[in-house]
């Protein structure tokens, strides 16, 4: 539920936040409750320092814990569907930023990779992959709100970013990729603001 609201970003007035905390408190003891409920960048923050206990959890063998019960209670379940589904825009959006680990060319075969940095050059093309996939799924239209640019214009502002990094130079199909986003981004603007 929080993921969803803070994704969305999405404001819930304090009466109903203070609500909230008092309904779940008991469950989630030991959480920073006041502070990730109300406000989405301690949210993001407090998933940030969790995904490396996730990652450690997941993996097998020596340095592992996933057989560690103690470790297990502060994994957070980012592999549950209804989180999941998040997963790859968090990073790709910059949401969450991928962190090394020593298992990180096992990580990286898996949808785990995601969030694990592993060769500087691929990751920036995986992240450019992800959010050009995420641009065309949320191109905005004529019948679009302004809120939705504001959304898409983050995105599109992450795939500017990346084809100016060094590591980030996009790859022929890539640019042909971001050059037809940007053309069809251009007229839809002007259609919606003609509009």
């Amino acid at each position: 539920m929080l993921l969803r609201r803070h994704y969305a970003g999405r404001r819930v007035p304090p009466a109903l936040d203070a609500r909230f905390i008092q309904a779940i408190e008991e469950r989630f003891q030991g959480w920073p409750l006041g502070s990730i409920v109300p406000d989405r960048e301690a949210f993001f923050d407090f998933l940030q320092r969790r995904w490396r206990t996730f990652l450690d959890a997941s993996v097998d063998g020596p340095g592992g814990v996933g057989d560690r019960t103690d470790a297990l209670a502060s994994v957070l379940p980012f592999d549950h569907e209804d989180v999941r589904v998040y997963i790859d825009n968090l990073f790709a959006e910059g949401l969450l930023q991928p962190i090394s680990h020593w298992r990180a060319s096992t990580l990286s075969k898996t949808w785990l990779g995601v969030g694990v940095q592993w060769d500087a050059r691929q990751d920036a093309a995986a992240k450019l992959d992800r959010l050009l996939a995420t641009a065309e799924d949320t191109l905005p239209n004529q019948e679009s709100r302004h809120q939705d640019w504001f959304r898409f214009a983050k995105v599109w502002a992450g795939i500017a970013a990346l084809t100016h990094e060094p590591n980030g130079k996009p790859n022929e199909k890539q640019q042909q990729a971001v050059d037809g986003l940007r053309t069809r981004m251009d007229a839809a603007f002007s259609d919606w603001v003609a509009s």
